[in-house]
């Protein structure tokens, strides 16, 4: 028997014409050997695995008759993620990625899969890097509000972004407590303070706002010599919030129409200090035009 030792008829398979007809409906049962013909197994001839006479006896592992195009990279095990049907994983991608670790949310679930493994053409996989600078060190490089580099901030960009988020500005990032960012300062870029440093700058008002301080007009700060303590007067919502307590500063309490006015409406010349408290100070001409009574 050019088949070696094997257990069934031999007019399961041929028929008395000729060894080399093989009958179009086999009697033969391949499950009797382990190894039932499903799938594209079904399909292909019988040569196709059994490259001599000798069936019985053939090695059955996947690795046996399809080369392993991962080269190692997960094993011999085909079957865990391969099937007989065909060579598409039977893992969805998104179950594969969270079993391994690195779930696909956020922008990640529709990035093309060459996005992340460079190599899909040549069906590596395996040791993908999974830290975010992996793949995204270009996008820390050249990121300029603020600028990553500069700045020294760590790469790891999930200390201020989130894989959840839309894009990369939708940053996590808390600014130090010792200056917290509320009001208008919640809303400006990084680069409207930090323009070339972020370590060691100050946060006293005038090291951003001097410019402000020095062209205020109304009433002109640095005529009356204001101190440049800027939140003695205003808040960081906005500049014309200011609380000057004209009470304490001259004795004059602010009331009624003196509360709406303009300041230099009083402070003629930008004159700060010795100005009259009394009425007729400011009011000498209405006083004078006066005719009823």
């Amino acid at each position: 028997n050019p088949h070696g030792d094997i257990s069934w008829e031999c007019f399961d398979c041929h028929n008395t014409e000729s060894w080399n007809v093989i009958k179009p409906e086999i009697a033969f049962k391949h499950e009797k050997t382990g190894f039932p013909l499903i799938g594209q197994h079904a399909k292909v001839a019988c040569l196709s695995c059994h490259k001599n006479l000798a069936f019985s006896h053939i090695a059955s592992a996947c690795v046996d008759c399809h080369t392993d195009i991962h080269r190692g990279q997960f094993g011999n095990d085909c079957q865990s993620c391969h099937s007989p049907q065909n060579w598409e994983s039977k893992h969805d991608v998104f179950e594969l990625h969270s079993s391994k670790g690195f779930p696909l949310v956020g922008l990640h679930s529709i990035a093309d899969c060459n996005a992340c493994h460079i190599n899909q053409q040549k069906n590596e996989f395996a040791m993908t890097p999974v830290q975010c600078r992996g793949c995204h060190e270009s996008n820390f490089k050249t990121a300029t509000d603020p600028n990553h580099t500069l700045a020294g901030f760590s790469a790891d960009c999930q200390s201020c972004h989130q894989p959840v988020a839309a894009n990369w500005n939708n940053s996590t990032y808390q600014h130090p407590a010792a200056f917290a960012l509320h009001g208008a300062h919640a809303k400006i870029d990084c680069a409207s303070c930090h323009a070339t440093q972020f370590a060691g700058l100050s946060n006293q008002c005038v090291s951003c706002h001097e410019n402000d301080f020095n062209a205020t007009t109304n009433p002109a700060h640095l005529t009356f010599g204001f101190p440049t303590t800027c939140e003695t007067c205003h808040d960081d919502v906005s500049w014309n919030r200011a609380q000057f307590d004209h009470l304490q500063a001259s004795n004059f309490e602010l009331r009624g129409a003196h509360i709406n006015i303009q300041c230099i409406a009083c402070h003629i010349d930008n004159q700060i200090h010795d100005l009259p408290t009394n009425c007729y100070g400011c009011h000498q001409n209405a006083y004078m035009q006066a005719t009823n009574p």
